[in-house]
């Protein structure tokens, strides 16, 4: 079996280690297959049950689909395949797997292993051992496995464990009750008493009955819709069973050594194990996939990674990796993301690192420009650091005149190569962070604002907003609050309830309302003092660019200060108002 999508292969190898997943199950159906990672076999299986029988109503079909599973491991494995001349001594892996007390999987032959042996591959065995039940058992249950029609997969279908109990006869006087019950309401449903292996984890079929390395049915009754009930005796606690238990072995080229594994593929004795799976989607075919340039791949995929996690979208991925394989010293990326009926256009800078031999390539910086409906365009330059980085959704916000609460570095001057620059302590803060309006740079971007205000969740908690009386909606409506969205909510007025955007107000230190219009709501209790000095500028942020523009161009040529289209009253008002810009941060390399 050959897997083409090498990237997405090489990303999902990446998280996996990051998440420490074990497993891995995709749809063998497709082409480009999505990978979905697992810590347990358990899990992968029963993902990989779940996703091969699913019915479409519509079409009145099943959606056709071959999920299946594998180690990460195997993976790995696959897709960077290393020639392996040493051949492995059959005979020898034979008797070792004889002293286990283990075997094959049905449909596994030892010639299919020669493989997985010399490439130390993890591989399913099957563990069998004779037990007395009566001397396993712990405790006893009832439980209730309700379905409309008696058929597994209808809707409706339902397993619950009802009750524990420390003794048999207490657990039949229950569940004799409850069948009388059923009996009454003429509900179908089967009850089960059963007992606990000890030591297991209890994990139940598809009918409510314990899977067999786990527990054991002693009686059922099924309650069927005329009202009466059959009782039967499944098992017996005084009578020798078999268990089986599913393994994976591994082989140790170095020690030539089988090594056992549980469900999360760590060493184990199977006398010690407290689950098992069954590894019916088990991919038994060797992968084979083509190796590719890792480091290119690596440098791919972390600033494919920052971009989705940055709000720019998934799409975008496909040109990045196009101008990628181009090894382009310098390029941009064009992207276009829609807020309500504004606009953001951004331009994406990238460039290759100082450390050719590395050959990475760095996103550096975005120019955005926002276009709102009858107003002027505004652009704004945002550099990317290795941490620290806001998203797309908090920028726009921001350029939108709102502030975000972010989490932020403490940064203090230090001479590096001959000039002064603002670097990191390693020291963070809390803050709500802007653009001020008033002041921007020689480039003509906007300087950032901090704001200390901390109080925001109590803040909010006073206003009568509907739906939000649990400290759970409270914190959700705190976090759009906090990331500068305009939050959707209803709120009582003068008794009545009524639509509004919900904003907060960081200079002021207060959260705002809004209807529909963009008309200001006054919603009370809430009526903060000493914040209400005004915050308007008699010029828009676009003249503010254009007259700091003008004041570099001007000092260079020496020449008189131009207004640039600025009453010269507004002019001399703003430069009296003019304090030292802070020094503009530098960009910072990933």
């Amino acid at each position: 079996m050959e897997l083409t999508d090498h990237e997405a292969v090489a990303h999902f190898l990446s998280e996996a280690a990051e998440q420490q997943w074990n497993w891995v199950a995709f749809d063998r159906v497709q082409d480009q297959p999505v990978f979905r990672g697992y810590v347990s076999a358990g899990e992968a299986s029963a993902f990989c049950a779940a996703s091969n029988n699913v019915f479409d109503y519509v079409m009145q079909d099943f959606i056709e689909a071959d999920y299946a599973f594998l180690p990460v491991a195997n993976l790995a494995a696959s897709f960077v395949q290393k020639p392996v001349s040493t051949e492995v001594n059959l005979p020898d892996v034979v008797q070792q797997l004889s002293g286990l007390q283990v075997e094959l999987q049905p449909f596994w032959k030892m010639d299919d292993l020669r493989l997985y042996l010399q490439q130390e591959l993890f591989f399913p065995v099957q563990w069998r051992q004779d037990i007395e039940p009566d001397k396993e058992v712990k405790r006893f249950l009832v439980i209730e496995h309700t379905h409309p029609g008696h058929h597994i997969y209808e809707i409706g279908h339902k397993v619950n464990i009802l009750k524990y109990f420390e003794r048999q006869e207490d657990g039949e006087n229950f569940l004799r009750e409850k069948a009388k019950t059923l009996a009454v309401d003429k509900k179908p449903a089967d009850l089960i008493l059963a007992r606990e292996y000890r030591g297991r984890f209890l994990k139940l079929d598809l009918d409510g009955y314990p899977e067999q390395h786990c527990g054991i049915g002693l009686l059922s009754v099924h309650s069927n819709r005329d009202g009466r009930l059959q009782f039967s005796t499944p098992h017996s606690l005084y009578r020798p069973l078999t268990i089986e238990q599913t393994l994976y072995a591994r082989f140790d080229r170095r020690s030539c050594t089988i090594w056992l594994h549980d469900d999360q593929l760590k060493r184990t004795d199977p006398r010690l194990l407290a689950t098992s799976t069954y590894p019916t989607y088990f991919i038994k075919e060797i992968l084979t996939i083509k190796n590719i340039s890792i480091m290119n791949q690596a440098s791919f995929e972390y600033n494919r990674d920052q971009l989705h996690y940055m709000g720019f979208g998934e799409d975008i991925a496909k040109v990045l990796n196009t101008k990628m394989e181009q090894n382009l010293t310098e390029f941009t990326l064009d992207h276009t993301r829609k807020f309500g009926k504004d606009e953001l256009h951004s331009v994406l800078y990238f460039s290759k690192g100082d450390d050719a031999a590395k050959d990475l390539t760095f996103f550096n910086r975005f120019t955005s420009t926002l276009k709102k409906e009858g107003m002027e365009d505004l652009s704004q330059t945002f550099f990317i650091g290795p941490k620290f980085n806001y998203t797309l959704q908090e920028r726009y916000n921001m350029m939108d005149g709102r502030a975000v609460y972010r989490e932020q570095p403490v940064l203090e001057k230090k001479e590096i190569d001959g000039k002064l620059k603002m670097v990191p302590t390693g020291d963070t803060y809390w803050a709500w962070r802007a653009l001020n309006f008033k002041e921007a740079d020689q480039h003509g971007n906007f300087l950032p604002k901090m704001i200390r205000w901390h109080d925001q969740g109590k803040v909010l908690e006073k206003f009568p907003i509907v739906g939000a009386e649990e400290k759970y909606m409270q914190e959700r409506l705190l976090a759009q609050l906090q990331k500068g969205n305009q939050v959707e909510v209803n709120v009582l007025q003068d008794g009545l309830e009524t639509k509004a955007k919900m904003v907060a107000n960081a200079p002021m230190m207060r959260i705002d309302f809004y209807d529909e219009n963009g008309q200001k709501l006054d919603i009370k209790p809430v009526n903060r003092q000493g914040f209400e000095q005004s915050q308007k500028s008699d010029l828009s942020p676009q003249e503010v660019q254009r007259a700091a523009m003008a004041k570099v161009t001007q000092a260079k040529d020496g020449a008189p200060a131009a207004d640039q289209g600025i009453p010269a009253a507004q002019q001399a008002a703003a430069e009296q108002k003019q304090e030292p810009a802070p020094q503009r941060k530098q960009a910072v390399k990933i």
